[in-house]
């Protein structure tokens, strides 16, 4: 497994920020892409390059690093 494509930040573990999906993704105003990316509610998109789990998109993480 390619550790840069992991989804895990250490200082967010206890609680990630929920995430979104292309759909939502394509809704968006650019101001509100610009938030969401500060939230980092694209780091699943970004490093997995998949849209989310249900779990994902709830801001719940089953999985430990």
């Amino acid at each position: 497994m390619d550790p840069n494509k992991t989804y895990f930040d250490p200082a967010a573990a206890a609680k990630p920020a929920p995430q979104l999906t292309r759909e939502e993704l394509r809704m968006m105003t650019p101001e509100q892409v610009v938030a969401a990316d500060e939230a980092l509610q694209f780091a699943v998109l970004k490093s997995q390059g998949r849209d989310p789990i249900e779990a994902e998109r709830r801001g719940e993480r089953w999985a430990t690093p």
